[in-house]
């Protein structure tokens, strides 16, 4: 469901975000980090803070990747279903 790839992508935005920290103690990095996903649901919710009665019931604390996209440091862009490897 929407729902439970929206979930999935926060937990995806916590590894990219932990990797890039990592990274730049190592190397400093610049630029955005980029999400591929292939739901169209999850990619609107978490780009738009519109809240719906499909949505409203989705905790706070999976609405961090909200933030990191707002604040730029995360990209999610779609992807076709067959290319998403």
């Amino acid at each position: 469901t929407c729902e439970a790839k929206y979930i999935a992508s926060t937990f995806c935005a916590q590894e990219i975000i932990f990797v890039e920290q990592l990274m730049d103690e190592i190397s400093p990095i610049e630029g955005i980090a980029t999400m591929y996903g292939d739901n169209n649901g999850a990619i609107f919710i978490s780009k738009h803070s519109h809240v719906g009665p499909r949505t409203k019931h989705i905790n706070v604390r999976y609405h961090f990747i909200r933030q990191l996209i707002d604040e730029g440091r995360l990209e999610y862009k779609k992807i076709k279903s067959d290319d998403n490897a």
